[in-house]
């Protein structure tokens, strides 16, 4: 099976590489600071959203939507996969590490989803903005 890939989808691996190397290194410090981890979460949540987006089928979706809806799809995916994302991250290191007392209490990850649809409008709202600048540069520079 002889696959080409494009220079799109080696930004996304690379970036999922860059995610697990995080994750690994960060899973092994005894660490329960909530900021770090939904730090990485949004970082694992932008590779997966990155890779999701580039596939073939969300490929000819997003080829006919305009920049604004597009960045908009792209941040409400990462602001809800964020959320998860973080969650799992603090399942994850709470399995691994398997102390009496968590690091990270059943309750904060339940909270940390609860913010999903806040963290999605976000990230919608956000991508948005960016989608608009991107709209006005393309027409300034079609303008030159």
């Amino acid at each position: 099976m002889n696959r080409q890939f494009n220079e799109k989808s080696n930004r996304s691996r690379h970036l999922l590489v860059v995610t697990g190397i995080a994750v690994l290194l960060w899973s092994g410090l005894e660490d329960n600071d909530a900021l770090a981890v939904s730090a990485l979460g949004s970082l694992l949540a932008t590779a997966a959203s990155m890779t999701l987006l580039d596939s073939q089928p969300f490929r000819a979706i997003c080829r006919r939507l305009s920049p604004p809806k597009r960045m908009a799809l792209s941040g409400a995916s990462i602001g809800a996969l964020a959320s998860v994302a973080t969650a799992l991250l603090m399942l994850f290191k709470d399995l691994r590490h398997a102390h009496i007392f968590p690091d990270y209490p059943p309750e904060m990850m339940l909270a940390t989803l609860e913010r999903m649809p806040i963290w999605a409008l976000a990230g919608g709202l956000a991508g948005i903005g960016i989608g608009l600048l991107l709209q006005l540069r393309q027409e300034r520079l079609r303008a030159r």
